[in-house]
C-alpha cells in the first residue's frame, strides 16, 4: 500500500460545511492504490510519478471544479446565501457492461447526403451510436473496456467530388471530433472521434450534433454530380491502447498488463463473425443514402 495523504486541515476543518467535509473525507479514502512493495520499488522514478499523477488528477479535478463553481456563485449570489454543493463530473457509464461476444460495438450508424439540386452544394451528415462498456471473461479474469477512439472514413469513386466540412468543426465546443489525414491511405474524408469531456469511452451520439440538426453531424460537402451508389463509408476501431479503453487498470496501469488485456480482447474479436478485422482494426462498412 502506497498512500498519498491529503494535508491535515487542523482547526480549519470545523469551518467546513457538511458537503465540504464529505468531499474531504472522500478524497482521503480514495487516495491510494494497491501493489506489492517489490513491484512498486522495481519501477523507475518516472513510472512511479505517472502512477502518482493519475491519483492526483482526480483530486485536482475536484478542486478545480469547486473553484470554478465558487467564482460563479460569488458573481451571482449575495454573500449571505449559502452555496449548494456541486458534485464532481462523473462518467455516465451503464451499471452493467455488455458481454462482448453477444452484442456489437456499434448500436446504430447513419451516413446521409442531401438530394441533388441544380447549382447547390450537397451536405453530408453522419451519426454513430456506440455501446459504452463491454466485458470478456475467462476462468480467472474479467476485462471491462470500451471504445476510446474511432475513425470514420468516406470516399467517392464516381463523378463529382466530396470534401470535409471544416466550417462546422472549427471551434466546436465539444472538441471531440477532428478531420485528419492518414499517412499510408488516401481518403476523401477522415474524421477522428474521441469521447466527450468527462467520458472515457464513446457512447450514443458520438459525433457532435450540428446546430439546427436533431441528431446529425455535418461532416462533409458534395457536388451535385456525386452518386451515392459509388460512395463508401467505414467506421474503424483500433485493437490497441489508442482505440480501446480498459477499465481494470485505470489506477495501476502497467504497460505489459494492459498489452495482455488488449491482446485478449483482440483474440475474442477475431473469433466473432460480426467483425471484419484488417491490420489490427475492427472495420464496419456503412451504407450511404439520400436524405429525405
Amino acid at each position: 500500500m502506497a498512500p498519498i495523504q491529503v494535508r491535515q486541515l487542523g482547526e480549519q476543518e470545523k469551518h467546513l460545511s457538511p458537503e465540504e467535509l464529505a468531499v474531504y473525507k472522500s478524497i482521503r479514502q480514495r487516495q491510494y492504490f494497491q501493489t506489492l512493495a517489490r513491484d512498486f520499488l522495481a519501477l523507475s522514478g518516472d513510472q512511479r510519478a505517472v502512477i502518482i499523477e493519475k491519483i492526483a488528477d482526480d483530486v485536482v479535478g475536484i478542486i478545480e471544479r469547486r473553484q470554478v463553481s465558487r467564482k460563479s456563485r460569488e458573481g451571482l449570489m449575495s454573500p449571505l446565501k449559502q452555496p449548494s454543493f456541486v458534485r464532481p463530473i462523473r462518467n455516465s457509464q451503464p451499471t452493467n457492461p455488455y458481454r462482448f461476444d453477444e452484442v456489437n460495438l456499434i448500436s446504430n450508424e447513419e451516413v446521409v447526403i442531401d438530394p441533388p439540386k441544380l447549382g447547390e452544394r450537397r451536405s453530408i451528415y453522419a451519426q454513430i451510436d456506440f455501446l459504452e462498456r463491454f466485458y470478456i471473461e475467462g476462468k480467472k479474469a474479467r476485462i471491462e473496456f470500451g471504445v476510446g477512439r474511432a475513425t470514420l472514413t468516406i470516399d467517392n469513386a464516381g463523378p463529382g467530388s466530396i470534401m470535409p466540412a471544416y466550417e462546422d468543426h472549427r471551434g466546436d465546443a465539444r472538441h471531440n471530433a477532428r478531420f485528419i489525414k492518414l499517412l499510408h491511405e488516401d481518403h476523401d474524408i477522415v474524421l477522428s472521434v474521441d469521447p466527450q469531456a468527462g467520458h472515457r469511452t464513446l457512447g450514443e451520439l458520438a459525433l457532435p450534433r450540428t446546430e439546427e440538426q436533431n441528431r446529425f453531424s455535418h461532416i462533409g460537402n458534395a457536388t451535385v454530380e456525386v452518386d451515392t451508389k459509388q460512395m463508401s463509408a467505414e467506421v474503424r476501431v483500433s485493437l490497441s491502447s489508442e482505440g480501446l479503453h480498459v477499465y481494470n487498470d485505470e489506477v495501476y496501469n502497467i504497460v505489459q498488463t494492459k498489452r495482455k488485456q488488449i491482446e485478449a480482447i483482440a483474440t475474442v474479436a477475431a473469433s466473432l463473425r460480426q467483425y471484419t478485422i484488417i491490420d489490427g482494426q475492427i472495420r464496419r462498412a456503412i451504407s450511404i443514402s439520400e436524405r429525405e
